[in-house]
C-alpha cells in the first residue's frame, strides 16, 4: 500500500461519532415497524368501518333516487325532474366516497411525516424530508450524471458522521429528446468530507454505457484487484487515483451494488472532498404499502440500513488515510463550498 495512505491513529473522540450497534438499531427500528404497524391496523379499521357505513347509506340514497327517477319519468313524464332526483341521490353517496378514504390519506401523511422520521432518527440520527435532495448544482460536476431536462428529488435523509455530511434520495431525470423520457430512476447520495482527502477527479463504475462515454479521463486498470469484471475506472490523476484501488474501498463499493440487486452503480471522487453516487433502482422504497398490506418497510429499512452502514463505511476508509500533502490537494481542499440542499 501507498504511503500516502499510512492508517492513521485512531482518535477518541471517534467513537463518539459511531452509529449505534447493530443489534441496538435492530432493536430500535423493530419497535418502530410495531409501532407502525399498530397505526396502519388503526388507519385501516377506520377505513373499514366507514367504508360499510358508506357502501349502506349510497345504496340507500340510490335506492331512493332510483325509485324517484322511475316515477317521475315513467309516470309523470318529467324527465327534467327525475335526472335532478337522480343527482340529488348522487350527491351524499359522492361525499359518502369521500369521507370514505379519508383513513387511506391520512395514513399516507402519518407515514411520510411520522414514521419515516422516526426511521430516519434511528437510522444514525439521520433527518427525513419528503420533499428535498441533492442540489442540482452538484450533479453537473459529477460527471456520471446523464443529459437531463428535468430532476425530480424526493424522500430525502440527510445527516452526518464524523463531521461528513451525507444525503441519500430517490431521485428521477427526465428528457424531452427521448420517447421514454426517463432516463435515471433511482438513488442519488452524496457523501461531503470535512477536509480534502484526494485530488483529481475519478469515476468508478459498473454502468458499462457510460464506461464507454469516459474518453476524456484516463482508464486506471483494476486488473489483478478481482473487481475487474464489476468496475470500471477511470481519473484525470491515474498515479494518485491509485489509493482508490485498495480493496477495502472496492469491497464497500460492490456490496453497495449487491444491495440493490446488482445495479449498475457509479461513484464519482472530486473536488477532494466530495463523493457522489447514482444507484439504478426502479423500486419506490419509500411509499407505504396498501392499506390493507401488513407494513413491508422492514425489508426497506434492512436496505437503507445497509446502505448507510457502506456510506458510513466510505467515510471511514476516507478517514483512516492520510492525503498526500501536496499543492494541488490543498487547492482542492479550499474550493468555494457549493451550496449541498434544495
Amino acid at each position: 500500500m501507498s504511503s500516502d495512505f499510512a492508517p492513521k491513529q485512531r482518535l477518541d473522540k471517534d467513537k463518539q461519532d459511531a452509529p449505534p450497534s447493530d443489534h441496538v438499531l435492530t432493536q430500535e427500528l423493530r419497535a418502530i415497524m410495531d409501532r407502525g404497524e399498530n397505526m396502519r391496523l388503526k388507519f385501516m379499521k377506520d377505513y373499514r368501518g366507514r367504508s360499510f357505513v358508506t357502501i349502506t347509506l349510497s345504496l340507500l340514497t340510490m335506492t331512493i333516487g332510483g325509485s324517484a327517477f322511475g316515477w317521475l319519468f315513467l309516470v309523470h313524464g318529467d324527465i327534467w325532474r327525475a335526472l335532478g332526483a337522480m343527482l340529488l341521490a348522487l350527491a351524499p353517496a359522492i361525499t359518502l366516497i369521500i369521507w370514505s378514504r379519508a383513513p387511506l390519506r391520512n395514513y399516507r401523511d402519518y407515514y411520510k411525516t411520522v414514521f419515516l422520521p422516526r426511521l430516519a432518527e434511528a437510522l444514525g440520527n439521520f433527518k427525513f424530508h419528503p420533499t428535498r435532495g441533492i442540489s442540482s448544482k452538484i450533479l453537473s460536476k459529477t460527471g456520471i450524471v446523464p443529459p437531463h431536462s428535468v430532476y425530480v428529488a424526493e424522500d430525502c435523509f440527510m445527516g452526518r458522521y464524523k463531521n461528513a455530511k451525507i444525503i441519500l434520495s430517490e431521485a428521477r431525470l427526465k428528457t424531452h429528446k427521448k420517447a421514454r423520457g426517463t432516463v435515471f430512476d433511482g438513488i442519488f447520495a452524496l457523501i461531503e468530507l470535512p477536509e480534502a482527502k484526494f485530488s483529481g477527479h475519478t469515476i468508478m463504475t459498473a454502468d458499462a454505457k457510460l464506461a464507454q462515454r469516459m474518453t476524456k479521463l484516463s482508464p486506471l486498470s483494476l486488473r489483478g484487484s478481482g473487481f475487474e469484471d464489476v468496475l470500471a475506472c477511470f481519473s484525470s490523476k491515474p498515479e494518485q487515483a491509485e489509493r482508490f484501488k485498495q480493496e477495502n474501498l472496492l469491497k464497500e463499493i460492490r456490496e453497495l451494488i449487491e444491495i440493490y440487486d446488482h445495479a449498475a452503480l457509479s461513484i464519482a471522487f472530486f473536488r477532494g472532498k466530495y463523493i457522489f453516487l447514482t444507484i439504478p433502482y426502479k423500486k419506490d422504497m419509500f411509499e407505504p404499502s396498501k392499506i390493507s398490506v401488513p407494513i413491508t418497510t422492514r425489508e426497506t429499512a434492512i436496505c437503507c440500513q445497509r446502505e448507510i452502514s457502506q456510506l458510513l463505511s466510505i467515510v471511514d476508509l476516507m478517514d483512516l488515510y492520510d492525503q498526500k500533502d501536496d499543492k494541488e490537494d490543498q487547492e482542492d481542499g479550499h474550493e468555494k463550498q457549493e451550496d449541498q440542499e434544495e
